[in-house]
């Protein structure tokens, strides 16, 4: 698949005469559209068309223009114009902010590294152009970086983000979502300690992320859970702890199952592929030790019901754990509630 070029070059000459933030946005922009020879579409977010729409007036361009209706001429203040092109400046960078981080997630959830640095790179540059290089909103982006250099076995890239993370982090100890942000830096440190062979350490890590996500959302949230993910993978690695680690497994499930029961549930983006990969990664492990157990009964059903909550249903999952848990006769309240369809009394 080729990606429309003339966009591209009309993105580059748009910027030639801009601010910098202009030409990053530019940069930004051409950006995904060569990505989009291997990733067209994130859900249903065409990524090509999306960009299109920021630039309507290359659009006109392309069209006959026997189809435009002819313009009027409105003059307006240089202050207004000013303003006007600030907002739409902003507008186009918080898209792109959004398709650089779905594209990002979505090529390094289907093992695509290096093509996922590209996106993520872009994450970082317009985090800082929209909230500045010091904010915490830019953990997010260092994270995912370090995450994909992990992916890579570039450790030392991976420790470079991570020490950038670190530094915005410690400007801003005071700000009310400090315990979200070491969660997620925790999470993120973890990974590399672990992807070193460090399992001492990344089980440290993991510990403190799920103090922290704890602090900030409970002991059964998103945060959490995904902590004792974490931990559970690390005692997998120690021969004799399987039992520990499947016990880590089943809270995570726990966890995701109440969780699922609230109808006001959002998982947010970057938590979204996460837990899909986490969810069917217990699933394997807990059906190759037993593949017709109450365990792989729990861990089937909570991955059916997350799909089904993040609008991506599975039916032969759904199919599978309703059979199972029908076969077993579980009495588990949420599996029961899912299986059936109606509340558990």
């Amino acid at each position: 698949m080729t990606f429309d070029e003339g966009l591209a070059n009309y993105c580059i000459r748009q910027a030639r005469d801009g601010t910098a933030k202009q030409r990053r946005l530019a940069e930004a922009s051409v950006c995904l559209l060569k990505l989009t020879k291997i990733l067209p579409a994130v859900g249903d977010i065409n990524i090509e068309e999306a960009i299109g729409q920021l630039n309507p007036e290359y659009l006109e361009k392309i069209r006959s223009s026997s189809m435009l209706p002819p313009k009027t001429i409105t003059f307006i203040t240089s202050s207004t114009k000013a303003r006007m092109n600030e907002e739409i400046l902003l507008m186009k960078q918080e898209k792109l902010l959004e398709l650089s981080t779905v594209s990002a997630l979505a090529l390094l959830q289907s093992g695509k590294h290096a093509h996922a640095m590209l996106a993520a790179q872009q994450f970082l540059v317009l985090s800082g152009d929209i909230y500045g290089v010091n904010d915490l909103r830019l953990i997010p982006a260092y994270s995912l970086l370090a995450e994909i250099c992990v992916g890579l076995n570039k450790h030392r890239e991976a420790d470079q983000h991570l020490q950038k993370a670190n530094w915005v982090v410690k400007r801003n100890q005071e700000d009310k979502t400090i315990n979200h942000v070491f969660s997620r830096l925790y999470r993120a440190m973890g990974l590399l300690e672990a992807s070193k062979g460090n399992t001492d350490d990344a089980s440290r890590l993991f510990a403190e992320q799920v103090f922290y996500a704890s602090q900030w959302a409970g002991t059964e949230s998103i945060g959490a859970a995904s902590g004792y993910f974490n931990l559970a993978n690390m005692a997998a690695r120690e021969p004799g702890l399987m039992q520990v680690a499947s016990s880590f497994y089943l809270r995570t499930l726990d966890c995701w199952l109440l969780l699922l029961k609230d109808e006001k549930l959002q998982v947010p983006l970057l938590e979204k592929g996460e837990t899909f990969n986490m969810l069917r990664s217990i699933l394997e492990t807990l059906e190759s030790l037993s593949p017709e157990s109450a365990s792989t009964a729990k861990a089937l059903t909570t991955l059916a019901w997350f799909s089904e909550r993040v609008g991506e249903p599975h039916e032969a999952l759904k199919s599978r754990a309703t059979e199972l848990v029908r076969k077993l006769k579980l009495s588990d309240c949420n599996l029961l509630r899912y299986v059936s369809q109606s509340l558990c009394l």
